[in-house]
């Protein structure tokens, strides 16, 4: 069985094309909870605030991540691409450096 924190990340990353702010709700509680990889966390965050056009958001969250929570190990997760307003799950092979 997965970790509650997991599985909030998870929903969240699902919620994203169709239910951005359903999304966000979903993805910060699993930050609260202290879901890692944080940067997989915070890149499904930046892709929900893509879908909102949010560009200041996006530029808050990234700038948090790189001055304070950054890690500084390969992180080889499945996160997902947005191509024409479109989300796909593709894998990336190292997310913290996405």
């Amino acid at each position: 069985m997965l970790p509650k924190r997991e599985c909030l990340n998870n929903r969240g990353s699902c919620w994203i094309s169709d239910d951005p702010e359903r999304a966000m709700y979903f993805l910060q509680r699993a930050a609260a909870s202290g879901y890692v990889p944080v940067a997989v966390n915070v890149y499904n965050q930046m892709c929900r605030k893509v879908a909102m056009g949010d560009t200041l958001g996006i530029r808050a969250l990234s700038e948090n991540y790189w001055s304070e929570r950054f890690e500084d190990n390969a992180i080889h997760e499945r996160c997902g691409r947005f191509s024409y307003s479109r989300f796909y799950n593709v894998p990336i092979a190292n997310a913290a450096r996405s």
